[in-house]
């Protein structure tokens, strides 16, 4: 008899310890929003997050990643934005001009790395021809095109020709010519 309330003392210990680690909150995945993509140029961009909810556990990495295909993870390029549930703001840098991108918050806790929806957007095209023309010689000329073909490679004095309108002096100072 002893032998049988022994398993029975067994079976309710199991089973007490069962219930007792059921009732212990398990930890989520954060839950996340991406911020709007705003201040767009050719190299930048900014971003952000907005974590409304750890998932029961502490955010231990935060910010945002990027990539040029659909779905970046943190193994693309990304930012690191300190930690803890709340809104926060990034700075995507070194990326291409005309270049389509995809952009998603992350969150990381003990549970591992949540995404936030994605967005896409187009960087702006940098033309570093766009810029002011150096033309050349004694010859003076309304635009660029019209300067003769044998001036273009004996120039030796310069002065410099901004595209548009304007009824304005303007002193340009620290030229460099490359």
């Amino acid at each position: 008899m002893t032998f049988i309330s022994g398993i029975k003392l067994q079976n309710i210990v199991l089973m007490a310890l069962l219930l007792l680690s059921s009732c212990q909150e398990k930890s989520s995945l954060a839950l996340l929003t991406t911020e709007p993509i705003t201040e767009v140029t050719g190299s930048s961009a900014l971003s952000g997050g907005n974590i409304s909810s750890d998932g029961g556990s502490d955010i231990s990495e935060r910010g945002v990643c990027w990539a040029t295909h659909t779905g970046p993870t943190i193994n693309d390029k990304k930012t690191t934005d300190g930690s803890g549930k709340g809104s926060f703001t990034s700075t995507l840098s070194d990326l291409q001009p005309a270049t389509p991108y995809y952009v998603r918050a992350y969150a990381t806790n003990s549970t591992g790395t949540a995404y936030g929806n994605e967005l896409t957007f187009v960087t702006d095209t940098e033309n570093p021809n766009s810029g002011p023309q150096i033309i050349a010689d004694h010859t003076v000329v309304d635009k660029y095109d019209d300067i003769p073909e044998y001036y273009i490679n004996e120039v030796k004095k310069m002065w410099l020709s901004v595209p548009g309108e304007s009824h304005a002096t303007a002193y340009i100072f620290g030229l460099e010519l490359l």
